[in-house]
This record gives structure tokens, C-alpha cells and sequence, in this order.
């Protein structure tokens, strides 16, 4: 992890940090990021699906991970549970106009 944090902001011109929380049922929509994101859980399960194969995985409270930028990297994430989910996310943004997503249509259509 040492040598990949600051990897994230090699090429960042702004750094964001948001709070993000879904209630159970909810869900992003499907969205990709221009720059790379740093994510912490920090309440409930997300479960975050990737467009290029549908694979799935489930990230519990206390645990982070890194989203790769690009449209190749479309996703969503669901709060599939019965609380809350809430997320910290580090926006690494290639230019402050950068939109933090961008809508992607679900994958196949």
C-alpha cells in the first residue's frame, strides 16, 4: 500500500472527498470516474458490480479499495442490506472541471 496511495494523485489537479450513503434498496446507477478513487466503507455492505464481466464483490465496514478511471471501468454499487451503507470516497481528479462520475449505460444495451 505504500507505494500505491500516492500513485493515486500522480496526476490529480483536485483531490475531493465525499460522504456517501445509500439507503438499503438503493443504488449508484452505473457510473465510471475520470480519475482514480480511494474507498472506505464505513457502515454496511456494498455490494459493487463491474460492466465488463458482471463479477460482483462485497466490501464490509472497515474495508477500503481502489476504482480505476475510464469508461472501461463502468460499475455500480447496491446496498443490497437492511441499514444504511456509508462511504468516504477520494475523488482523485485529472482537472477541476472533472464531474466526479459519469453516467454509463447498464452493460449489453
Amino acid at each position: 500500500m505504500k507505494d500505491t496511495l500516492p500513485a493515486l494523485g500522480r496526476h490529480a489537479q483536485l483531490v475531493q472527498v465525499r460522504r456517501i450513503t445509500l439507503s438499503p434498496g438503493s443504488t449508484t446507477g452505473w457510473h465510471y470516474h475520470h480519475g482514480p478513487l480511494l474507498v472506505v466503507v464505513s457502515q454496511g455492505v456494498l455490494t459493487h458490480t463491474f460492466a465488463r464481466d458482471l463479477s460482483t464483490e462485497t466490501v464490509q465496514a472497515g474495508q477500503a479499495f481502489v476504482e480505476a478511471p475510464g469508461p472501461e471501468h463502468g460499475h455500480i454499487g447496491n446496498n443490497l442490506g437492511t441499514t444504511p451503507l456509508v462511504m468516504y470516497a477520494v475523488y482523485f481528479l485529472p482537472s477541476p472541471t472533472s464531474p466526479l462520475s459519469e453516467p454509463t449505460p447498464p452493460p449489453g444495451l
